[in-house]
């Protein structure tokens, strides 16, 4: 069985230590999809590094700035 986890994240930073912490008490089969909606904080920074050499962790990037989920 394959498990997908889309995060929506814009201007999340403050919350991301302790999610990367319970992400860490997944599988590593667990594929993550950060989606970032436009962060204007370090969070897209914090991503990168958490996701390190991780093949099946992907950070997307909104840049319609339209109307979406993320907003």
């Amino acid at each position: 069985m394959s498990i997908s986890l889309v995060i929506p994240v814009k201007n999340e930073s403050y919350y991301l230590d302790q999610l990367f912490h319970l992400l860490e008490q997944y599988p590593s089969e667990l594929k993550v999809y950060f989606c970032d909606g436009g962060c204007t904080d370090d969070s897209i920074t914090k991503i990168k590094a958490f996701i390190g050499n991780k093949k099946n962790h992907y950070i997307f990037n909104d840049t319609s700035q339209g109307p979406s989920i993320l907003s």
